[in-house]
């Protein structure tokens, strides 16, 4: 069999309370805030994939920069606007049949 990647989007959810839901200048700013967040955390991973720690690629395996997309979202619940970030990770899995594996099963 051999090796299999597995591919599965991930996806995060900033989001903060605009105090007056009238308040588009405030909406503008609120959502430039959340994205500077977000991309602050997008550029720590980038950070920590690039050192090829084994800690970094076991909690993001197969980062990719370039799957990375985000969008706005807002008004939701009460006043809420936020920023859903979302990528693609790409772990190896190892598909190679051991017998001796299955007796600790049982």
């Amino acid at each position: 069999m051999g090796t299999y990647n597995k591919t599965s989007r991930r996806g995060r959810l900033i989001i903060d309370r605009l105090q007056n839901p009238d308040d588009f200048r405030g909406e503008q700013v609120l959502t430039d805030r959340i994205k500077l967040i977000g991309q602050q955390v997008i550029a720590r991973m980038l950070h920590d994939h690039l050192k090829c720690e084994p800690l970094a690629e076991k909690a993001i395996p197969g980062f990719d920069l370039n799957t990375v997309t985000f969008e706005v979202i807002g008004p939701v619940f009460d006043s809420d606007f936020g920023v859903i970030y979302t990528l693609k990770l790409i772990e190896c899995l190892n598909l190679e049949f051991n017998p001796i594996g299955w007796e600790s099963f049982y």
